[in-house]
């Protein structure tokens, strides 16, 4: 199902990248989309060479508080956090977590997922009273 799902994806993501180019909204989207099942396939080498590719070129061209940027950085992040690798992937959150809160707010959705995903981080860095911070903050 995902096998078949990504196979569309890349098909997607390569005729929008030949019929708008690489730098298009759409593209970068599909890409982006194109990752993630990646990641959820356990493909985590595709995944983190395509959503960082993806990511540089999206903090290029919509900027890095565009809502797209943002999900993609904290794809990547989870990339990381996938591979076994929280100490790399905390600097992302944090910074992902930042830009989220300045460009919509604390209560927005990206926010709270940054949140959580940087509480999961933290847990497995030992840093537990932060990560429990966070949550509470979402709880609120």
């Amino acid at each position: 199902e995902l096998e078949e799902g990504s196979n569309l994806l890349l098909q997607a993501y390569e005729i929008s990248t030949r019929a708008r180019g690489p730098e298009h909204e759409g593209t970068l989207l599909n890409g982006s989309n194109l990752a993630e099942t990646y990641r959820r396939m356990g493909k985590l080498d595709e995944a983190w060479t395509l959503g960082k590719e993806i990511v540089d070129r999206m903090n290029q061209h919509l900027g890095p508080t565009h809502r797209y940027t943002l999900s993609a950085t904290c794809m990547t992040a989870n990339v990381l956090m996938d591979q076994k690798l929280p100490e790399r992937a905390e600097p992302i959150l944090r910074d992902g977590l930042a830009r989220a809160i300045t460009a919509f707010g604390t209560s927005h959705s990206l926010a709270t997922k940054y949140r959580r995903d940087l509480a999961k981080c933290l847990d497995a860095l030992g840093k537990s009273e932060e990560a429990q911070q966070l949550r509470d903050q979402i709880a609120k």
